[in-house]
C-alpha cells in the first residue's frame, strides 16, 4: 500500500477493473468478502467526500493527485485487520475500477490526513508513526497507531486548520541562516489565517 500523508481516502483497487494498473498481489474482489457493504448517497460518509456522485442510489466518489493520478470508485465500509491487533468493522474506503498513476504495484493507498475520512480519525488514532524500508528490501515497513513516545524523541506542536483540515500544519516561529552577518526573523504569532499561511507537514506518498 501507499501512504499518503497529505490525503484522507483510503482506497482498494477492486474487481471488475475498468482500468486497473498493475499491481504485485492479487486485486481485492469484493464478492469474496463478506463485510464489504456499499454505502448510500444520503450518508454521512458520501456526503464528506470532496467529489462524489451516485449510481442506484449507491455512493461513487474520486479522488485526484497533484501529479496527475487518480481513482474512481464506489465508496463502500470495510473490516480493517491491524494483524495481531484486531481488526475495525465498517471504514469507509474506495473501491477503485478506475486508477492510473504512479502507484508503482501498489494495491491502493492509505490517507493519512486530519480530515474526518483518514484512516487514523475513522479509529479514533490520536497518533501514528511509522518506518518505512526501501521497495526492494526483505524486511517490513511498520505503521503504527497510538504507541508509546521514545523518551529521546523531539516533537513540535501540530496547528489546526479548520478550512483544510487535512494538511498537518507547524508554527514557524522565526527563521534563520549561517551567514556573516547570522541574521534572524522572528514572527509574532502562528496563528492561521487563510488556507495557505502556515507550513504544511507533508510526506509525500510512500509505500508499506
Amino acid at each position: 500500500m501507499v501512504i499518503d500523508t497529505g490525503s484522507d481516502v483510503s482506497w482498494l483497487q477492486c474487481q471488475p477493473c475498468s482500468d486497473c494498473y498493475q499491481q504485485s498481489d492479487p486485486i481485492y474482489t469484493p464478492s469474496s468478502s463478506s463485510t464489504y457493504s456499499p454505502l448510500t448517497c444520503s450518508t454521512r460518509e458520501c456526503s464528506t467526500l470532496e467529489v462524489s456522485a451516485y449510481r442506484n442510489s449507491a455512493c461513487l466518489y474520486q479522488v485526484s493527485y497533484d501529479d496527475g493520478s487518480y481513482t474512481v470508485g464506489e465508496f463502500v465500509t470495510e473490516t480493517v485487520s491491524f494483524g495481531t491487533s484486531g481488526k475495525i468493522p465498517k471504514v469507509a474506503i474506495g473501491c477503485g475500477h478506475d486508477n492510473e498513476g504512479l502507484f508503482v504495484g501498489a494495491a491502493g493507498l492509505l490517507g493519512l490526513g486530519g480530515g474526518p475520512l483518514s484512516l487514523p480519525s475513522q479509529i479514533k488514532a490520536t497518533s501514528f508513526s511509522y518506518c518505512l524500508v526501501d521497495r526492494d528490501s526483505p524486511k517490513s515497513s511498520s505503521l503504527k497507531f497510538n504507541s508509546a513516545k521514545p523518551a529521546d524523541c523531539v516533537t513540535a506542536p501540530l496547528i489546526k486548520n479548520n478550512k483544510l483540515n487535512t494538511f498537518y500544519y507547524v508554527g514557524l516561529s522565526g527563521h534563520s541562516h549561517n551567514s556573516a552577518t547570522n541574521s534572524s526573523l522572528q514572527f509574532a504569532s502562528n496563528r492561521i489565517h487563510s488556507a495557505n499561511a502556515a507550513p504544511k507537514v507533508n510526506n509525500g506518498s510512500n509505500t508499506v
